[in-house]
């Protein structure tokens, strides 16, 4: 049986450091948001979470802490989970059943950083 060692994407840290470069690879992705993933704007870095692996309760929490009203929350989670899990989507301006606004707010909050193949196994019969 064969099978495959899955990595996510290294960034990089306010400090300009790769964290991720002499670290072993992962199974799979963390189910919480990675702190260190960062982006800076200006003086201050941003932070952004990472939705892949979040259930549908964390990704409404983080919606509601964002200032979404619990209706809109509601539908934005589902939206989310259905381009996401359902049409496989890695960016969000692919999403267009969202205003451009909402897209954009979306890719300055969060990540969807998934996890990439770094060693692929074929066994001699050719299965994977």
């Amino acid at each position: 049986m064969a099978s495959s060692t899955i990595s996510k994407k290294s960034t990089e840290t306010p400090a300009g450091t790769d964290r991720d470069k002499d670290s072993a690879p992962q199974s799979c992705p963390p189910a919480h948001p990675d702190p260190l993933k960062t982006t800076s704007t200006g003086t201050s870095p941003v932070v952004k979470t990472d939705l892949i692996g979040l259930s549908r309760q964390e990704i409404k929490g983080h919606l509601l802490a964002m200032g979404l009203d619990e209706r809109e929350a509601r539908m934005r989670t589902k939206q989310l989970w259905n381009w996401i899990y359902v049409n496989g989507i890695t960016e969000f301006d692919r999403m267009s059943n969202v205003s451009l606004a909402t897209r954009k707010l979306f890719g300055q909050r969060f990540l969807l950083a998934r996890p990439e193949v770094v060693l692929e196994q074929v066994s001699d019969d050719g299965t994977r």
